[in-house]
C-alpha cells in the first residue's frame, strides 16, 4: 500500500510542475536559511573545537563597582590581581585559567610589521582550551611565574613574519620588547573573543600584572569537573564575590562590588539584554519565536497551495469515494504526498545550505571560520522537516475528506 501511495505522490508532483516548484522552493529556502543561521550561531557559541569544554566552563569577563544608592556604576574587566587573590580561592572548579580581552599591537620582526590581536594568558589557559599546535608548545608554569618574554603565535602570523611555521626560537618585537616564539597554533575563529588571537603572551609580562586594583583587562576561565557542577560553581563564585573588599585606589564613590560567572551563551545574552536577570531566557524565547515565525510563513503558504491542488483533484476524490475509498485512506494518501514533497524540499535545502556554508568558508569576509552542519543539527532539521510536512498536509487532507461524492462528481461534469 505504501509503495502505491509513493507512486501516486510522484505522479502528482509531475502533474503540476508549478505547484511543485513553489512548494519545493518554500521548503528548501526556509531550511537553508535555518541551517546557515544555526551554523553561524554554533560557530560563535557552540561547544566544539578549541572551546569544546565551554559547556562546563564559566567566564568572568566583567565586574561592576557601584555606590550604595545604585545611581552610579562603573563596569570594566577584572584585574589579574583580583583573579589570583580571590577567584582562585574557589574549590569547585577543577581548573582556573587566565585569558584577557584582545589588545591590538603593532609587532615587528626584522623589517616586517603586522597589526596583531594580542591575548595575555597563563599556563592553565592552554589546558582548558584545546589548541592544535602546529609547532612547539604552550607556556610552562615557571615561565609564566617569572614573566619570561615568550610568545605563541598563530599560523597566519608565522607565515606573515617568517614565511614558514618552522620559526621556533625566532623573535617578535612587540611594544619595544622582544618575545621568543615557543609555539605556533592553527588559526582560530575570531568570533571566539576569549580564545582567539594572533599572538599570546604570558600575562606576567603585561604592564598591569603587578597592579593591585580590581579593574583591569583580564578574563577568568573557571572550568568545572562536569556540566552538572556549573550551578554549584556559580553559587560558590557569588560567595567569593561577597568577600571581596573595595580598595580605595579604584573609585572613591564605589561601595559595592558585583560580578557574575556565566556560560558563554549567558555572557552574550547579558550584553544583549543589558543585565536583565532573565536575559538567557529572553534570548532563547526570541530565538524560538523568530524560528517559529520563519517556519510558519512558508507553512501557511504551503497549506494554501495544497488546498488549491486538492480542489483541482475534486473529481478524482469523488470517483475514489464512489468506489469505496474511506476517508482515512484518502487522508493518509494526501499526507504521504505532502511528506514526499517536504522531504524532497528538505534534501534540496540541505544541499543548498552546504553550498552556502562552503562559499562562506571560502570567502574573505569572515576570517578563519569553519562552518559545518553537525550530525545533531542535521537530525533536528530532519525532524523539523517531517513536522513541517505533517503540519502543512493534515489540514488540507481534512478539507479534502469532507468533500461530498455528488459535489465532487458535479465539479467534474462542469
Amino acid at each position: 500500500m505504501l509503495i502505491n501511495y509513493l507512486k501516486i505522490a510522484w505522479k502528482v508532483l509531475l502533474r503540476n510542475k508549478f505547484f511543485t516548484f513553489v512548494s519545493l522552493f518554500g521548503i528548501s529556502f526556509t531550511l537553508m536559511v535555518l541551517l546557515v543561521v544555526v551554523s553561524l550561531w554554533d560557530n560563535s557559541y557552540g561547544n566544539y573545537g578549541v572551546e569544546k569544554d565551554f559547556n562546563r566552563t564559566l567566564i568572568v569577563s566583567l565586574i561592576d563597582l557601584e555606590n550604595e544608592e545604585g545611581n552610579s556604576r562603573s563596569r570594566t574587566h577584572p584585574s589579574y590581581y583580583l583573579i589570583n587573590e580571590y577567584f582562585r580561592k574557589m574549590k569547585t572548579p577543577e581548573q582556573i585559567g587566565i585569558s584577557s580581552i584582545s589588545f591590538p599591537y603593532s609587532a615587528f620582526s626584522g623589517d616586517r610589521r603586522l597589526q596583531l590581536a594580542t591575548i595575555y594568558t597563563d599556563h592553565i589557559f592552554w589546558e582548558i582550551l584545546h589548541f592544535n599546535f602546529l609547532k612547539g608548545r604552550p607556556f610552562l608554569p615557571k615561565e609564566v611565574e617569572f614573566g619570561e618574554r615568550l610568545a605563541v603565535i598563530n599560523e597566519k602570523t608565522a607565515l606573515g613574519f617568517f614565511g614558514t611555521t618552522d620559526c621556533l626560537g625566532k623573535t617578535v618585537k612587540l611594544a619595544s620588547q622582544n618575545y621568543t616564539v615557543v609555539g605556533v597554533v592553527q588559526d582560530g575563529n575570531f568570533s571566539r573573543q576569549y580564545s582567539t588571537a594572533d599572538i599570546y603572551l604570558p600575562y606576567t609580562t603585561s604592564s598591569s600584572a603587578k597592579s593591585k586594583r580590581h579593574m583591569g583587562g583580564a578574563v577568568a576561565l573557571l572550568q568545572m569537573p562536569s556540566v552538572d557542577m556549573v550551578a554549584t560553581g556559580k553559587e560558590e563564585f557569588q560567595q567569593i564575590v561577597s568577600t571581596v573588599p573595595m580598595p580605595p585606589e579604584d573609585l572613591e564613590w564605589a561601595e559595592i562590588f558585583k560580578s557574575e560567572a556565566l556560560l558563554n551563551t549567558e555572557d552574550f545574552a547579558r550584553d544583549l539584554f543589558e543585565d536583565n536577570e532573565n536575559s538567557s531566557l529572553y534570548l532563547y524565547l526570541v530565538m524560538g519565536l523568530l524560528t517559529l515565525m520563519f517556519v510558519s510563513l512558508p507553512a501557511v503558504n504551503l497549506i494554501n497551495i495544497n488546498i488549491s491542488r486538492i480542489m483541482e483533484r475534486a473529481s478524482e476524490i469523488g470517483v475514489r469515494k464512489a468506489y469505496g475509498a474511506s476517508t482515512k485512506v484518502l487522508i493518509v494518501q494526501f499526507v504521504i504526498e505532502n511528506l514526499v514533497v517536504t522531504l524532497l524540499g528538505g534534501i534540496l535545502g540541505l544541499v543548498l545550505a552546504l553550498l552556502c556554508l562552503y562559499l562562506l568558508n571560502q570567502s574573505s569576509y569572515m576570517a578563519n571560520i569553519n562552518l559545518t552542519i553537525h550530525l545533531s543539527l542535521f537530525v533536528k532539521a530532519l525532524v523539523l522537516i517531517i513536522l513541517f510536512g505533517l503540519f502543512s498536509g493534515v489540514y488540507p487532507a481534512l478539507r479534502m475528506a469532507k468533500l461530498q461524492i455528488a459535489h465532487s462528481l458535479k465539479a467534474e461534469a462542469q
